[in-house]
């Protein structure tokens, strides 16, 4: 009995310290992003509630102004640090943007990135510039290594799940009831479909369907 019950309890415990090892290689993966809050941030409210916010992996929406002015009536937060560094303005607010080269000028974008503080200077610090899906336009046009955010619908009752039909492109990030980050990864037409459940509903429903040419 002692033997047996010895030989189960080992076997427990491998089993759990796979599956750990398991989900940390995972999470160590290059192509995951780590995010500690799902839904995009207002630039306004990041700065506002900096308190909250320091240090925090975050999407921020925004564009970059022409030769990085904001222009009259928009407070810019933070200091130029080097030659790379650009703007990113959103309604009343823009901030100085570091650790990240700039984007084309005035073009929607979603930047994952961090607020840091140094000496009462506020700064972000970016990662990752994010193309916007517009549910409007069914294609989009992707080099590879670009990313691309999409919306998804999602309330406490129900989530959003997304497959894909080819591998020129692949999920790195995943909120079912927030947004879905994508990658392009290699040349080829990938189709993203998108559905919806409720909480007491067996089947699922058809959202939508992108398209995504990879070039």
């Amino acid at each position: 009995m002692k033997t047996n019950f010895a030989r189960r309890f080992l076997r427990t415990a491998v089993c759990i310290i796979a599956l750990l090892v398991s989900a940390g290689a995972g999470a160590d993966a290059p192509h995951k992003l780590s995010l500690d809050l799902s839904a995009p941030i207002d630039l306004s409210y990041l700065i506002e509630y900096r308190q909250f916010n320091l240090e925090r992996l975050v999407l921020v929406s925004g564009s970059r102004p022409s030769h990085d002015q904001a222009g009259k009536g928009i407070r810019v937060h933070g200091k130029k640090k080097s030659d790379t560094d650009w703007l990113l303005v959103n309604g009343p607010s823009a901030i100085w943007v570091t650790g990240l080269a700039g984007p084309g000028h005035q073009n929607p974008l979603i930047l994952r990135a961090r607020l840091e503080e140094q000496e009462g200077t506020l700064g972000l610090r970016g990662y990752q510039l994010i193309k916007i899906g517009v549910k409007e336009k069914k294609r989009v046009v992707l080099h590879p290594g670009e990313y691309l955010y999409y919306d998804l619908p999602g309330s406490k009752s129900s989530s959003s799940q997304v497959e894909l039909s080819a591998g020129s492109v692949r999920i790195v990030y995943l909120d079912p009831f927030s947004g879905v980050i994508l990658q392009a990864v290699a040349p080829g037409t990938t189709r993203m479909q998108i559905y919806t459940q409720w909480w007491q509903d067996a089947e699922r429903k058809f959202l939508a369907e992108y398209e995504i040419a990879v070039e």
